[in-house]
């Protein structure tokens, strides 16, 4: 029954307002840990079927998610920079990528 509250309360808060709610925010309101209930963010958003940026994602998903997408890229002979890649995906590719950036 509380699974089904929060999901509709995420749901309600995107359609409405168009943000993400944060783990924090369920916690203030329904006062209980979001990892009673799910594995993590990634996962809550994927029951009620909203796609989310890949800072929610978690990081082996991610890493994947961005080197489909340079390799997608070079097949075009366009190979990304680190900004295009931090552009594209509202992300620091230093936190996937620890040796990227050196």
């Amino acid at each position: 029954e509380k699974i089904e509250r929060i999901l509709a309360y995420i749901k309600q808060i995107y359609e409405n307002e168009k943000r993400f709610v944060s783990k924090r925010e369920i916690r203030e309101i329904f006062h209980v840990e979001l990892y009673n209930y799910f594995e993590n963010l990634y996962d809550m958003y994927q029951k009620i079927g909203i796609d989310v940026p890949l800072c929610f994602c978690p990081k082996d998903y991610a890493r994947k998610r961005i080197i489909e997408f340079v390799k997608e890229r070079s097949k075009e002979k366009l190979y990304p920079t680190k900004t295009e890649i931090d552009a594209h995906f509202g992300i620091h590719i230093y936190t996937y990528f620890k040796n990227f950036c050196k």
